[in-house]
């Protein structure tokens, strides 16, 4: 295979590069003689790391899901420290000390979800195999996270939300800068958790868009929304069900009384080329909402957009 044909490895930034290769042996060897006992050395170390860490956060949400050796090793140096007690006990000192700043590890918690997911289902499969079995809690992973978010999920409560449900979404979407990276993904994480959420309570979805996307998203979480599979309905509970047909209800309305046409058009390309794409995948069917029968009466606005759509791409009337 030539050169040119050859996919290009991502180039891995010399911080992030530094921090994955430096280990507690070679601190031990440049800071011999510096330290009393080896306790106060190891804190030593986990204080050098965490400040390292604020040179890897971005890159790792970045890209840290692209399967290259370098990038899967940092991830799993990264993810490391977050597993370990001490270090998480240091670095939120360190928080709370504002000897780090939140700023520069405003997209942690992401991470930290990820890490929490895992750990919890490696839990879950060891009891299933050993009920006696002693599992790690990772409590002071959550309370890292929760000091980063502290400010903004108190603005969450001051709204309405719960606490344990402003975690949650904020670990998923930390800032509205974080939808720059894989923002469908994001969204499609979001919806889950709110799904989740819904089984039990009533969830403000709109306050929640609002407060932690921001009305910049509104059409990409249209797009997603109107995306979901009309199967899905099938195994919600009745207050899941509430929160689907107020979801779809709010898609709708908001194409109708928010966005112009240019808007409304550019929400129905982006959902038809996601259904292009699944069908030529053998993966598309039927959808949230037909669009195609919605009411001229009800909604002459949107009936409008889809309408002018659908005689300037015919093949594609099919997908609304």
């Amino acid at each position: 295979m030539s050169n040119k044909n050859r996919r290009r490895e991502r180039s891995i930034p010399k911080e992030v590069e530094d921090f994955t290769k430096f280990t507690f042996k070679k601190f031990k060897k440049e800071t011999k003689g510096y330290y009393k006992n080896k306790k106060k050395q190891e804190l030593a170390y986990y204080e050098t790391m965490a400040e390292g860490m604020q040179y890897c956060v971005e890159f790792l949400v970045r890209y840290g899901h692209i399967r290259e050796e370098k990038i899967s090793d940092a991830m799993t140096v990264f993810t490391s420290f977050l597993k370990n007690e001490t270090f998480c006990k240091r670095a939120l000192k360190m928080l709370k000390n504002e000897e780090l700043s939140i700023k520069d590890y405003e997209y942690l918690p992401i991470i930290a979800r990820n890490v929490l997911a895992e750990e919890s289902k490696k839990a879950r499969q060891k009891l299933v195999e050993n009920s006696d079995a002693e599992v790690p809690s990772h409590e002071w992973l959550v309370k890292l996270s929760m000091e980063i978010l502290k400010k903004k999920i108190k603005k969450l409560e001051k709204a309405g939300i719960s606490r344990s449900m402003a975690f949650d979404v904020l670990s998923i979407v930390p800032s509205p800068n974080a939808m720059e990276f894989s923002s469908m993904f994001r969204v499609r994480q979001l919806f889950d958790t709110l799904y989740e959420y819904a089984k039990t309570s009533e969830v403000n979805f709109e306050k929640i868009f609002k407060k932690v996307l921001g009305e910049k998203y509104y059409p990409l979480i249209i797009v997603v929304a109107l995306l979901e599979k009309k199967e899905r309905f099938a195994d919600l509970n009745d207050m899941q069900k509430t929160f689907h047909t107020s979801l779809t209800s709010w898609c709708i309305d908001t194409m109708e009384n928010e966005f112009d046409q240019d808007v409304i058009m550019q929400i129905l390309k982006r959902y038809v080329s996601s259904r292009k794409r699944d069908d030529i995948a053998g993966k598309d069917g039927n959808r949230r909402y037909p669009l195609s029968t919605l009411s001229e009466v009800d909604y002459p606005h949107l009936y409008k957009a889809i309408n002018s759509f659908i005689r300037n791409n015919e093949a594609d009337k099919k997908y609304l």
